[in-house]
């Protein structure tokens, strides 16, 4: 082949070449267009069989140009390029493009389980749909192109140099190139060309201004974001818009296989619009279609027979400038839910002047999304609509927001709600588009959680990227955290509302799971995804003390699956293992007052084994578990029946399980308060707990998987209460004032308990009334005790029930109980004579004093012998003054009658009448004066007050103060023996005043005795 060089640039040339590879200069006359496409117009060698532009067959027939335009679904411009610009053979492109697509699904799939990116609300998407549909039918870009023939104009080749400020560059009047400080270490060259644009480039509801095509040396791609600007026309504009409703910008991505939307900038002063670029491909600007409606009535498949593609031409964007909106204004306009005087009867902002030039539906809706991404950000989150960095302004790339569309209804079944198909609410990955179906909306408050949720797939895409988005192992995690940060961040007011519908089940299947559990034998399921329900576990984590937004990104960027992620970010985060949280998180599921759980019974519908246990026929039972899947969990519960009513121990042992992740936790629930009291975790096979319960109570036995599939576990629950016994058990005739021995015995005490303690309580409130001995060994499962009482004296009638504890040493945990009945009846009201021996002389008058016990009113009848007549007197005691005249001994009678006159008991006295003592009688020893006469008793007895102990007690006393004043004196303290003498004085007084007035019971004369004044 021969070479020629170009007569403007100089640069090499091929023979049989129409044009300039460098510069674009015109070389030679083009071939005859006999010999052209009929597709795209392209002049080939008569002796090719495909066009080398798009790919068609050529045949003889083809020298016939067809003039007819036809519609493509996801194509690319045919643009000409130069070094890394679109590829000739771009119709094989496009086929490797999508097989490689294809293939990355089908990898995508297997690595994780399957799942769906869309928000289902009350009706779930149905199986099998996106396997039913064509995959390129399925990928619907945002800009759809119709293709002819399209040629580059000009190549302005410009050398870039290595310096540290902007390099800017032109090419003709409307597009313009600038370049950052040190955007490359060494000079090289940049290709500029633009596409020329004609009604054979045209995206669907665009319309193009300009195509701009970048390439540098060897197709390499800028290390530095680039700033393309186009000055734009305000005559193509419709005066009724605004420039920012209007404009756009796209970059053509190879890899997806459609337009990727470009941050842009308006520079109204100027007619100016800037695109952010950062990848050198083909490059538009564009502006809406706003004075038709496209449609068309293409078939998907037999599915889809009955929808119809509607792209509207309404835009509203947000105030705040993040999001974008497109809706039909006319279908809101006629719609009975969305039409302004319906919806204000819906939700109006107060204090809002609303813009009459958009539904006020649509503008609250923006709102709604502008409430819930400031809330993101608050939370920590980057705004995907706002970059400070770009073109040294702020800037806004408004989010995309689509109602009612074609996305939507091609990404569904039809929804009962609507006369047409309008599908479900949606994050469209590829074009980072929110998909959101009107009835969604129709309530205010759904419509905030619905664009809140969807919103948050757009903030999670700045972490995850497409393809962590689409991997369906991420897909619960990627479901579970929207629905949080919908309501928990950014609308807080309806976050109770965030676990409704969460099944009684829900623990029983893994964590990980997707898809609706409605009719598989829980209660309380709707057709929602089993991942949006997940949420709560989420809430859970940041209740422990976990960052959202941290774990957000730790997840994203550990890009294996969230189960794994979760593990060593919670480990790292709070040094607590996945599984240990998890098993918290399930006892707070079953038992706290706030759990979306509460409203289902605990016994019928949490628990999946129940057992109603007659502990007085059967000693032992056991508990079988399939835990079939990971982090998941599954109840046991146990009642407790006991006719005795009393406290019982059980021993719960972890008798099987088939893998290690699998933990029991033991609770106690009371019957009537319903509190939960955990006991603890058995965590390997032979692990048990000791548990005392009561009539009623439920044990409940929490089985959790934790990081493992598969495998049974299998728990027992013994009757493991010692026999507990009191002999005498009941005693109905106890008198007081009298000792009482009782044998306390334990039997049948399992060898796990190896010292034991026993407790008593005779139940009087003295001081002796209780007590303990601790540390007992039992022998051959036996400990036996005796203990002793004496029951104090009651004017009353009293049981007094013997209650006996018996305890584990170590831990102090009851093992059983026991009672003895013991009965003090009432006594029998008794009466006495406070002073039964009485001596005086003739004519003497005699006061003879009966008292009653108890105290109460009663009838007091004396006798005195010798007299014929009795004297009765009523009171709580009765004073009898006889008057004896002769000398003599004199017995007297007291008889006691209740009120009825029915009698009761009797007491005597003694009245001596003895000759009168002259004084000088008396023996004068030491010459001193007798002061009075006492009588002492004779009688060595416990019942007489007046005794010889009492005396003997007394003058030892005496004896050891004299003494002590004998050696004050001889010391010469004589300060210390006059206080100790004066002591001595009061004593000996104190001590007769006391035998003057106290009575003898043993009804013997006593013996008198002086006291000398």
């Amino acid at each position: 082949m021969e070479s020629n060089y170009c007569t403007k640039c100089g640069s090499k040339i091929s023979e049989n070449t129409n044009f300039c590879g460098n510069c674009g200069e015109k070389i030679n006359e083009p071939k005859t267009k006999d010999n052209s496409c009929s597709e795209c117009g392209y002049v080939f060698e008569a002796n090719e069989k495909f066009c080398p532009e798009c790919g068609t067959a050529l045949t003889l027939a083809s020298k016939t140009k067809k003039t007819q335009t036809v519609a493509k679904k996801t194509t690319t411009p045919l643009v000409k390029k130069k070094k890394g610009g679109i590829l000739r053979n771009l119709g094989k492109v496009t086929l490797w493009i999508f097989g490689i697509f294809v293939v990355s699904i089908a990898v995508l799939y297997f690595i994780g389980d399957n799942s769906n990116d869309s928000y289902v609300g009350d009706k779930q998407q149905k199986e099998g749909l996106e396997s039913n549909i064509p995959e390129e039918e399925m990928k619907l870009p945002p800009l759809q192109v119709r293709q002819a023939n399209s040629k580059l104009k000009e190549t302005l080749i410009v050398q870039v140099l290595s310096q540290n400020k902007s390099q800017e560059f032109s090419y003709g009047e409307n597009i313009k190139v600038i370049l950052p400080p040190n955007f490359t270490s060494k000079e090289q060259s940049l290709a500029i060309s633009k596409a020329a644009v004609d009604e054979s480039i045209m995206v669907v509801d665009r319309k193009a201004l300009a195509l701009v095509d970048l390439t540098l040396d060897n197709g390499k791609q800028p290390g530095k974001p680039v700033q393309l600007s186009y000055t734009f026309d305000e005559a193509e504009l419709n005066p009724n818009l605004t420039t920012e409703e209007q404009l756009d910008a796209f970059r053509w991505d190879e890899e997806s296989g459609g337009w990727v939307s470009l941050p842009i900038y308006i520079d109204q002063k100027n007619s100016m619009v800037s695109a952010y670029v950062d990848h050198f491909s083909l490059i538009g600007f564009f502006s809406t279609v706003v004075d038709e409606i496209v449609k068309t009535n293409d078939k998907i498949n037999d599915k889809f027979n009955e929808l119809e593609e509607r792209i509207w031409n309404d835009m509203y964007i947000t105030p705040e400038g993040n999001f974008r909106i497109y809706y039909s204004k006319s279908t809101v306009e006629n719609s009975l839910h969305f039409n302004n005087t319906t919806w204000k009867h819906n939700y109006t902002r107060s204090n809002y002047s609303y813009n009459n030039a958009y539904p006020n539906y649509i503008q609250d809706i923006g709102y709604f999304l502008e409430a819930s991404l400031q809330k993101y950000v608050e939370a920590g989150f980057a705004n995907p609509a706002s970059d400070k960095k770009m073109f040294n302004s702020t800037y806004k790339k408004p989010i995309t927001v689509k109602i009612d569309s074609y996305w939507s209804k091609a990404s569904s079944f039809e929804n009962p709600l609507s006369n047409s198909s309008q599908g479900v609410p949606s994050y469209e990955k590829i074009h980072e588009r929110l998909h959101i179906p009107s009835f969604e909306t129709s309530d205010y408050r759904r419509a905030q959680i619905v664009l809140a949720h969807e919103l948050f797939h757009r903030i999670q895409a700045q972490y995850y990227g497409i393809l962590g988005l689409a991997r369906p192992a991420n897909n619960w995690f990627i479901e579970a955290t929207a629905e949080y940060a919908a309501y928990e961040i950014a609308w807080p007011t309806q976050k109770d509302k965030m676990s409704n519908h969460t099944g009684s089940d829900y623990l029983r299947f893994s964590l990980n799971s997707t898809g609706s559990k409605k009719g598989l034998g829980g209660k309380g399921w709707t057709d929602q995804g089993y991942e949006y329900k997940t949420s709560i576990w989420v809430k859970y984590l940041v209740a422990s003390g976990i960052n959202f937004k941290d774990l957000i990104e730790y997840d994203a960027a550990d890009y294996y699956k969230p189960l794994y992620s979760q593990q060593k970010f919670l480990w790292n985060s709070l040094k607590k293992s996945m599984g240990n949280l998890y098993r918290n998180f399930s006892i707070d599921m079953l038992f706290s007052k706030k759990s979306p759980l509460r409203n289902f019974d605990f016994s019928l519908d949490l628990a999946t084994n129940y057992t109603n246990w007659d502990m007085e026929k059967i000693k032992e039972i056991s508990q079988e578990f399939n835990m079939a899947n990971k982090y998941s969990a599954q109840m046991g519960v146990v009642k407790v029946n006991t006719k005795k009513q009393q406290s019982k121990l059980v021993l719960i042992t972890l008798e099987e399980k088939d893998v290690i992740g699998q933990t029991v936790d033991v609770i106690i629930v009371n019957e009537a308060s319903k509190k939960a009291n955990t006991i603890g975790t058995l965590f390997k096979e032979e692990d048990k707990k000791l548990i005392t319960v009561n009539n009623g109570d439920f044990i409940a036995l929490v089985v959790c998987n934790s990081d493992y599939e598969g495998g049974i576990t299998k728990v027992s629950v013994k009757d493991a209460s010692p026999q507990l016994t009191v002999t005498p058990s009941e005693m109905l005739d106890a008198v007081s004032n009298k000792a009482y021995s009782f044998e306390i015995s334990a039997e049948e005490i399992i060898d796990a308990i190896e010292k034991v303690d026993i407790e008593w309580d005779f139940s009087d409130n003295t001081k002796k009334s209780t007590g303990f001995q601790n540390s007992i060994i039992p022998t051959s499962g036996e400990a036996k005790i005796k203990v002793a009482h004496t029951y104090e004296e009651s004017d009353k009638e009293q049981t007094y029930p013997l209650k006996v504890i018996l305890r584990e040493s170590s831990t102090k945990k009851v093992l059983a109980t026991a009672e003895a009945k013991i009965l003090l009846p009432l006594p029998k009201p008794q009466v006495f004579i406070t002073t039964r021996h009485l001596t005086g002389p003739p004519g003497a008058t005699f006061d003879v004093t009966a008292k009653a016990s108890p105290k109460n009113t009663y009838k007091f009848k004396w006798y005195i012998q010798g007299m014929s007549n009795s004297y009765t007197y009523e009171g709580k005691e009765s004073t009898f003054k006889p008057v004896a005249k002769k000398l003599g001994k004199y017995n007297v009678n007291v008889k006691l009658y209740n009120l009825k006159n029915e009698f009761l008991s009797e007491d005597n006295a003694t009245i001596y009448v003895e000759k009168d003592e002259k004084k000088e009688d008396v023996p004068k020893a030491d010459g001193r004066k007798v002061k009075r006469i006492v009588y002492l008793c004779d009688k060595y007895t416990y019942g007489c007050n007046v005794s010889p102990s009492g005396t003997v007690m007394f003058e030892n006393s005496v004896k050891e103060m004299e003494k002590l004043i004998d050696d004050f004196t001889k010391a010469g303290r004589s300060e210390n023996a006059a206080k100790a003498s004066k002591k001595l004085a009061k004593m000996k007084a104190d001590f007769q005043l006391e035998k003057d007035t106290t009575s003898c019971n043993c009804q013997r004369k006593h013996t008198p005795t002086y006291i000398y004044e």
